[in-house]
């Protein structure tokens, strides 16, 4: 009985000292003719035991997150594959300022974050010569966004190589800053020092609440509808599972020679995806909704769903949202609106 009570004591602490372990996908060499080519790694951050914080399990316990293999390693494979040995290339070093995965869970959605900022070098007789900077932060909303911190983490690492090869230094003709590498481990100015990192503490004003509704103009009749959720305004792609409507219609079954009045509450799980540069998303919905219809005196019970496409437009701050689409629904239990299909109008507000 003692070993039993003393297992059970020690296994929730055994349990907190886990960590998530991130294996980064092998990436695809970069297209174009990139004129460098990785070397070596540096780990110019001020605390390089961890690249992040994730939230696991039903109850969103806190775990730290590593590297497979550890971060230089992983790192070095990667960004070696990312810009492989070729004729002519320059042989570059890259310092990693900035590395760190991030959750935020909300009421009705979960975002992650990936952010990466790398130093670029060229190796000299006097010390290393500073090339520039590239940074990069992914961000997306998802039902278990811890599976996809590696792959989120693989993208801002290539999207932060690319920024740094747009901007052309190589091309700079001011000479650059020669520094040697106990100069760089003692600057620690660009780096993370609390959790989370800056980038990420700025990236919390990214996620919007917005409240959005509309007419519903259907073959059986004219309703309306109104419904919250949460958003990433930078994420390409997201993902609300728990967005709540409300629908309230008048209608009329002259089939049936019957009208009246039904309301219905459900939840919804939205999909979006922004299409391009524009402020505007294709987005798709599910809503499972249950509700009472009355026909004179009499009311009913009734369960169902509506699946809806529609092109909507969100601000990136606070503003208007308006949209347009069409939608197909079917109800169990109902006399009054069993099937319909139509048009739906979205306007709302971005907060």
């Amino acid at each position: 009985m003692r070993w039993l009570l003393f297992l059970l004591v020690l296994a929730p602490s055994v349990g907190t000292a886990q960590s998530v372990v991130l294996d980064l996908p092998r990436p695809t060499p970069l297209y174009g003719e990139p004129e460098i080519t990785v070397i070596r790694v540096l780990d110019l951050r001020a605390d390089t035991t961890t690249v992040g914080e994730a939230k696991v399990g039903l109850f969103n316990r806190r775990r730290t997150v590593e590297m497979d293999g550890g971060t230089l390693p992983a790192l070095t494979s990667y960004l070696q594959a990312l810009l492989p040995e070729a004729p002519g290339r320059r042989p570059i070093v890259v310092g990693v300022e900035v590395l760190y995965v991030s959750e935020q869970t909300t009421a009705a959605a979960e975002f992650g974050r990936a952010e990466v900022q790398l130093r670029f070098f060229e190796e000299t007789s006097e010390g290393l010569a500073d090339l520039g900077r590239g940074q990069a932060m992914v961000e997306e909303s998802a039902l278990d966004v811890t599976r996809r911190h590696a792959a989120r983490m693989a993208q801002a690492l290539h999207q932060a190589v690319v920024t740094f090869l747009s901007s052309a230094p190589l091309d700079r003709e001011e000479s650059p800053v020669v520094r040697t590498l106990a100069e760089l481990a003692a600057d620690t100015t660009a780096a993370p020092v609390s959790s989370p990192s800056p980038l990420a503490e700025a990236a919390e004003q990214s996620i919007r609440s917005f409240v959005s509704g509309g007419p519903l103009v259907g073959a059986n009749g004219v309703g309306g509808r109104i419904g919250y959720g949460i958003r990433s305004a930078n994420a390409q792609t997201w993902l609300v599972p728990a967005a709540f409507e409300l629908s309230v219609l008048q209608t009329e079954n002259p089939d049936r020679g019957i009208d009246g009045v039904f309301a219905a509450f459900g939840g919804s799980i939205q999909v979006a995806r922004r299409l391009g540069q524009s402020p505007a998303y294709l987005q798709g919905g599910l809503v499972i909704s249950s509700g009472t219809e009355t026909i004179g005196s009499e009311s009913q019970f009734f369960l169902g769903g509506r699946l809806s496409a529609e092109i909507v437009r969100y601000p990136t701050d606070r503003g208007a949202i308006l949209g347009l689409g069409v939608y197909r629904s079917r109800l169990f239990g109902s006399a009054l609106y069993p099937r319909d299909a139509g048009v739906a109008l979205t306007l709302g507000r971005q907060f």
